[in-house]
């Protein structure tokens, strides 16, 4: 992160020096262009000295740390691995709850289509002037 920052800073810096070279501005504005581009190579500096001391002791420190805490198995480590099946052992009453709820929604808007569709049947069916009433009672029992 703090290496591009810098770079951003830099190529910031190098495309308005140009252009301030460029121009045929002159005094104060040339004067103040000519020390913001010279502040932000300044700044982009120190952000690049940040990187290098962020990635050298400190990045080591960390990994030596990791290494005497956590114990790696082939690729995960195992403090990761215990904690996510402690969590799915937790959770699989849940998620077998969870899985029956679904299935309970799924036939309940089924069988909700299903209804509204028969409704609309015998809407159309009660409408046809050829039923009888006897084919009617037969289709509403």
């Amino acid at each position: 992160m703090e290496l591009k920052y810098a770079k951003g800073l830099k190529q910031w810096s190098r495309k308005w020096e140009d252009a301030t070279n460029k121009s045929p501005e002159c005094g104060s504005l040339e004067q103040v262009m000519k020390s913001m581009t010279a502040e932000a190579n300044e700044t982009a500096d120190v952000h690049l000295d940040v990187r290098q001391k962020l990635s050298g002791a400190v990045l080591d420190t960390i990994k030596h740390w990791k290494n005497s805490n956590y114990q790696k198995t082939f690729v995960k480590w195992k403090q990761t691995v215990a904690a996510n099946e402690g969590f799915e052992k937790v959770q699989r009453p849940w998620a077998k709850r969870f899985v029956k709820v679904e299935k309970a929604k799924k036939a309940y808007h089924l069988a909700a289509r299903t209804l509204e569709q028969l409704k609309g049947q015998l809407d159309i069916y009660e409408r046809d002037p050829m039923t009888t009433t006897d084919s009617l009672k037969k289709t509403e029992g």
